[in-house]
């Protein structure tokens, strides 16, 4: 019994976690990226893409150095910080800040709320599983916020907006009904160029 409980603990938290993967949080952003332009906010799109690319950016170049350079930069609990955390709380919390203005008071408030606890959810499975020290969660999460708080900038910097709500939601939903649970091995790769030639070329000091 306790066997069957402990595997569905993990299996939802397998379920959870899966939102976070780039294999989700990519193809949500780069719909709208693409919606973006289409109801006129081109120079808004690219705000959302430059946000984007600072995120996953930032915690791709921190893992490659550390994953590269691990024999010479030490840092307690610290070896990869969260993609998960970092990309689910920029792309989350950006849909949602895209959101609110086309909606009510009331519905407002339940997105945003349902939207802390998505990333809440993401951040604990991370440690839950053992992907990550609960340093690596919050150092991804750090991340994740501080590119959110750029992005609001921009946003707030803006025009008013007011998206399309049910053809944005659909479309999100059926990007999420078909790429939750895929994984896609960015990890792996990052692992791979951190071991190439071409890495410790570019950076010799790493060993």
């Amino acid at each position: 019994m306790c066997r069957q409980s402990g595997s569905g603990v993990r299996a939802l938290a397998n379920f959870i976690t899966d939102f976070g993967d780039t294999a989700v949080t990519i193809p949500l952003a780069a719909a709208m990226t693409i919606l973006l332009p289409v109801v006129r906010r081109p120079r808004l799109a690219l705000d959302w893409v430059a946000c984007i690319a600072v995120c996953g950016g930032v915690i791709a170049a921190a893992k490659l150095i550390l994953a590269g350079c691990h024999h010479d930069i030490v840092i307690s609990g610290v070896m990869s910080p969260s993609g998960h955390a970092a990309l689910g709380s920029m792309v989350y919390g950006g849909f949602a800040m895209l959101l609110a203005p086309s909606l009510q008071p009331a519905a407002r408030r339940l997105l945003y709320a349902g939207t802390a606890l998505l990333v809440a959810g993401i951040v604990v499975t991370r440690v839950e599983l053992h992907a990550h020290t609960v340093v690596e969660a919050a150092l991804g999460l750090a991340v994740g916020l501080a590119s959110l708080a750029a992005f609001r900038a921009l946003l707030a910097a803006a025009p008013p907006l007011r998206l399309p709500v049910g053809w944005l939601c659909g479309g999100a939903l059926i990007v999420i009904a078909v790429m939750h649970g895929t994984r896609w091995p960015t990890e792996f790769a990052i692992h791979g160029i951190a071991r190439s030639g071409l890495f410790h070329a570019l950076l010799p000091w790493c060993s």
